[in-house]
């Protein structure tokens, strides 16, 4: 458990968890604070990675994972 504020009240942000992401993670909001539950975030593969996949005969994938598969929340 940690506590987390954010700079400026009203802007959007994203925190990165500093474990990586499993499905029991659940996130707890207080003082009436909003957000999401944790989860990984993703990116498209660009069209060289792509490339670079196909060529060492990686599995057949069109995103990849951001932060090394470590949690995310926004608000």
């Amino acid at each position: 458990m940690f506590d987390v504020r954010l700079s400026q009240e009203g802007e959007s942000g994203e925190l990165v968890l500093p474990r990586i992401w499993y499905k029991g993670y659940v996130a707890e909001y207080s003082a009436g604070a909003k957000g999401t539950q944790p989860l990984i975030a993703y990116i498209p593969l660009s069209k060289a990675e792509l490339q670079q996949y196909k060529e060492k005969h990686k599995p057949n994938v069109t995103q990849k994972a951001l932060y090394d598969g470590r949690a995310t929340i926004c608000d």
